[in-house]
C-alpha cells in the first residue's frame, strides 16, 4: 500500500495486485495472521507512517481491530483504493522487450488475464507460509494441529492439553493467552531462553527503549565483537523479571533474543505455562505421547492441541527461477531467504524491487524504501549500479553466513532507515544537522533522546526537488507529530495507560 502511495505520488501509472479479498496483510481480520485479541508489540508511534499520524486518543498498543482500521484510513485518506485488484492473484511473471514485465493474474471467478508493466515491485513480505514443523514422531499425533496464524480465541482451549512450538513474539502472546485461561498448564517448547520484557518497562513503551538514536549512536562507536555482550546486558537491564525464572536464563555465549509480552512472564512464574528445551524433548513416541525429560526424570504427557509458532517461509513462486537465482533465494531459509542490494535492488534487474522483505520494524523502513525507489523510477535520483548491487549482495551473504545467527538479520534499523533518507535527499548529513540543532534546540532531544519517530522524515522536502530544503523551516505537521510523541511518552510518562490484556 504505501509502494502504491508513493508511486501515485509521482505521477506513475500504477496497479496493486492483491490476492486475498481485503487489504490489511497480516492484520487483515479473515485473512490475516493475527488475532483479535493481539495488539502491537510496540507503540503506536512505531506502528504508523510519517504522513498519517494515528488519532491522538489511540490506544498506546492498538489491538487488530484498530490497526486494521488505521490501514484502511490510509487507504482512503489519500484515495489510492481504486488502484488496487482485490482478489487477483499473480500466476506466473515474465520478463519481455528487455526490461519490462508480463504478469499474468486471475481473479476470483478463475478469469486469466495477462498485462504488462515497465516496474514491477514485489511486496509479499517475508510471512508468506508456515514453515516445516520439525518435532520427531509427529506423524504419530492425532490431536489438533494449527499454526499461529490459525488461532483467534484461548477460549477455545480453556479444557485442552496445550504445546505450544515456539517462541519469539508470536509465541509468547499465543502461550501467555492460553495459559491465562485453560485449566491446564502449556507446554512451550522452544530452543533456547528469550530474555522477555513487558511492553511498558521503567514507565514507557519497550520502543522507546529499542529505538532511539541515543542508543544506536552508542552502539555504532563500540568494538563490533563486544556487540552481543553489550545487547546482552542491556536486554537484561530491561528484563530484570527474569531473574527470578530459571527457565529463563539466557545463554549468553549466544545471541541475545528478546520477546515482548504483557502476560508472558507471568503466567510462567505462575506455573500456567511451562519452558520446554528441544534439547530435552524427545518428540511424541508411538502412542501419540510427548515424551521429555525434567530433572532426570522420563514424563510422557497427552497433548490435544498443538500452536506451532516456529516461524514463516518467504514464497516467490511466480518469479522466473533465473531472477531468484540472482538473488540467491532459499525458501527455506527462515533468517534470510534472498539476498538484495538493502532488501530492495536486484541484480541485473533494474526495474524490478522489494519493499517489505525485511525483518524488523516495518512502517518507517517499508516507507522509506517506496520512496526511494519511486524516486529511482522517476528518475529524480539514480540508482545504484551493479557495482553497488554486487556489493551489497556481497554483504548479505556475509550476514546468511553468521553462526550461530542473531534474532533478527538487519538488527541496526535506525542506521539503516537513516541510510535510506539520506539516499533520497530528506535526512540531513550530520555537519548540516548540528547547525539545524542550534537554530532549532528543541529538535536535538525531539530526534536524539526520544523514540526515533517516522515523522522525523516528513520534516523536510528532499534536496533533489528543493535544493534549499534543509536552509527552511521543518515541516509544522512533522514537528508537531514530534512533539505529541514527546508528550505522550517523555512528559506524562507516569501517566501511561495501557489496556492490554
Amino acid at each position: 500500500m504505501v509502494s502504491l502511495k508513493s508511486c501515485v505520488e509521482q505521477g506513475f501509472d500504477v496497479t496493486l495486485f492483491e490476492k486475498e479479498s481485503s487489504i490489511g496483510g497480516v492484520w487483515a481480520p479473515v485473512a490475516g495472521k493475527t488475532w483479535n485479541t493481539l495488539h502491537t508489540n510496540t507503540s503506536y508511534f512505531s506502528s504508523m507512517f510519517s504522513d498519517f499520524p494515528w488519532p491522538k486518543d489511540t490506544e498506546l498498543f492498538p489491538d487488530q481491530c484498530a490497526m486494521y482500521k488505521y490501514l484502511n484510513d490510509y487507504v482512503d485518506h489519500f484515495g489510492i483504493r481504486k488502484f488496487i485488484k482485490l482478489s487477483s492473484e499473480i500466476n506466473t511473471v515474465e520478463k519481455v522487450n528487455g526490461s519490462e514485465w508480463s504478469l499474468k493474474w486471475s481473479n476470483q471467478q478463475g478469469t486469466m488475464t495477462t498485462e504488462q508493466f515497465n516496474y514491477l515491485i514485489v511486496a509479499t513480505g517475508v510471512f508468506s507460509r508456515a514453515g516445516k514443523h520439525d518435532i520427531q514422531g509427529l506423524e504419530h499425533f492425532n490431536g489438533e494441529i494449527l499454526n499461529v496464524s490459525e488461532y483467534r480465541d484461548a477460549n477455545l482451549y480453556r479444557d485442552k492439553r496445550v504445546l505450544v512450538v515456539g517462541t519469539s513474539f508470536s509465541g509468547a502472546e499465543a502461550a501467555g493467552e492460553i495459559g491465562t485461561v485453560s485449566k491446564y498448564p502449556v507446554i512451550q517448547l522452544i530452543n533456547k531462553p528469550y530474555y522477555v520484557v513487558k511492553k511498558i518497562t521503567n514507565g514507557k513503551p519497550i520502543d522507546a527503549h529499542l529505538y532511539s538514536r541515543e542508543l544506536a549512536d552508542y552502539l555504532s562507536k563500540q568494538d563490533p565483537t563486544k556487540i552481543s555482550d553489550i545487547i546482552h546486558a542491556f536486554y537484561g537491564s530491561l528484563s530484570r523479571e527474569n531473574d527470578n525464572v530459571q527457565d529463563l536464563n539466557p545463554d549468553k555465549s549466544l545471541a541475545p533474543f528478546l520477546t515482548i509480552s504483557n502476560s508472558y512472564l507471568d503466567r510462567i512464574k505462575d506455573k500456567k505455562v511451562e519452558i520446554l528445551l528441544n534439547k530435552e524433548c524427545s518428540g511424541f513416541d508411538e502412542n501419540g505421547l510427548l515424551t521429555y525429560k525434567k530433572q532426570q526424570q522420563e514424563i510422557k504427557e497427552k497433548i490435544d492441541v498443538i500452536v506451532f509458532c516456529d516461524g514463516y517461509l518467504c514464497q516467490i513462486p511466480f518469479l522466473p527461477k533465473e531472477v531468484k537465482d540472482k538473488m540467491k533465494f532459499i525458501q527455506d531459509d527462515k533468517f534470510l531467504p534472498l539476498l538484495l542490494h538493502k532488501c530492495i535492488f536486484c541484480l541485473d534487474n533494474p526495474t524490478l524491487f522489494f519493499i517489505g522483505m525485511y525483518k524488523g520494524p516495518s512502517y518507517g523502513s517499508m516507507e522509506l524504501q517506496a520512496r526511494w525507489i519511486s524516486m529511482v523510477m522517476a528518475g529524480i535520483i539514480k540508482g545504484p549500479t551493479q557495482k553497488e548491487i554486487e556489493q551489497g549482495i556481497d554483504e548479505e551473504q556475509k550476514v546468511r553466513d553468521q553462526r550461530p545467527r542473531p534474532q533478527l538479520p538487519h538488527p541496526f534499523h535506525i542506521q539503516y532507515c537513516d541510510y535510506m533518507a539520506r539516499q533520497i535527499g530528506i535526512y540531513p548529513d550530520d555537519d548540516k544537522l548540528q547547525d539545524i540543532y542550534k537554530q532549532y534546540p528543541q529538535l536535538y532531544k525531539l530526534l536524539y533522546n526520544n523514540l526515533m519517530s517516522v515523522a522525523c522524515y516528513r520534516l523536510w522536502n528532499s534536496i533533489y526537488i528543493n535544493p534549499n530544503s534543509f536552509n527552511e523551516s521543518p515541516c509544522p505537521i512533522a514537528m508537531s507529530n514530534l512533539q505529541l510523541l514527546d508528550d505522550k511518552i517523555y512528559n506524562n510518562s507516569t501517566s501511561i495507560n495501557v489496556n492490554d490484556n
